[in-house]
């Protein structure tokens, strides 16, 4: 089991599991929201990712420093692994920081398995539960995660349900963040933060030095090499995938092309196509009595009646 370093670890050299920036954008149109540059930003630039952190969950943290020595954990063999966007720790606050471009429903679930896979992998084996490390988990997310509420800014801890006031206090809090809400009350920093990724504007000391630090890398071209990498990878992943979904297709559009031919088919020629297809195999006695929206008994009549043929 690998322990992650008190650091701040990104996963941007390997193919994330948010693909922004990854979209056929050429590394010059890249900016601080896709995926690659804001993993690199601030794994390169710590102390703004020190800064970032303590905004957002409004906590002081202590000393980091940046390492690349660990990217992605998984617990078991076989099991289903997790590559942070940025992962930082100062020894008793453990915070990841997600970048979503697009809101997925599986957002939520995905925060608690982050969550726990942190507690997993840096947990020592002889040590007290008390002594497990505050965690945060946030998503930084460009559109509204939770559709019908309209919050800027979405903390959740354990509570009781039965008594909202009573806090498990369990130092696991997760924190969904977003532009297009409305509601809630804000710093001016984490405002002004909100309106650099919605619309680029630069209009506090923090969004000013991101901003910077994003053309400095375009400019000098210090990743480029690595993105175009990245992109060549996830485009020959895609293409194996595309190969591989042609010919379980051709399979699967066999039948489908089978089916869709019987229900514009006569119907005095019902008969005949169903036995073609109980001879062929192609298709279950239940799946042809859907396409032909008859019973499976009416099916399997025909079938004792071409066995007597």
């Amino acid at each position: 089991m690998g322990k992650i370093q008190d650091d701040v670890v990104c996963v941007a050299d390997d193919v994330c599991e948010n693909e922004g920036g990854m979209s056929g954008k050429s590394y010059e149109e890249l900016e601080f929201t896709d995926d690659f540059m804001f993993c690199k930003i601030l794994e390169s630039q710590p102390g703004l990712c020190k800064e970032l952190a303590e905004m957002i969950t409004e906590e002081k943290l202590g000393k980091i420093k940046a390492d690349q020595s660990q990217k992605s954990i998984r617990i078991l063999p076989g099991g289903h692994g997790v590559r942070f966007d940025v992962f930082l720790s100062d020894g008793k606050t453990e915070c990841d920081i997600e970048m979503q471009t697009a809101v997925k429903d599986s957002l939520p679930k995905r925060s608690r398995y982050y969550q726990s896979t942190i507690d997993v992998s840096t947990f020592e084996k002889s040590n007290d539960y008390t002594k497990l490390k505050k965690s945060f988990i946030i998503f930084i997310v460009l559109e509204n995660p939770f559709p019908g509420w309209d919050m800027k800014k979405y903390t959740f801890v354990n509570t009781c349900r039965e008594e909202k006031t009573l806090e498990l206090g369990d130092d696991a809090v997760k924190i969904f963040l977003t532009p297009k809400g409305k509601k809630g009350k804000l710093s001016e920093e984490m405002e002004a933060f909100m309106s650099y990724i919605a619309e680029k504007k630069t209009d506090s000391d923090l969004t000013r030095e991101l901003d910077k630090q994003v053309k400095i890398a375009k400019e000098g071209g210090y990743w480029r090499v690595e993105y175009m990498q990245m992109r060549e990878k996830l485009e020959e992943s895609k293409e194996e995938g595309r190969k591989e979904g042609i010919k379980e297709g051709r399979k699967e559009g066999r039948k489908e092309g089978i089916k869709e031919g019987i229900k514009e088919g006569r119907k005095e020629e019902c008969s005949k196509n169903i036995k073609a297809l109980l001879k062929s195999g192609l298709l279950s006695e239940k799946e042809i009595a859907s396409v032909f929206n008859i019973s499976e008994e009416e099916v399997k009549r025909l079938k004792v009646e071409m066995d007597k043929q």
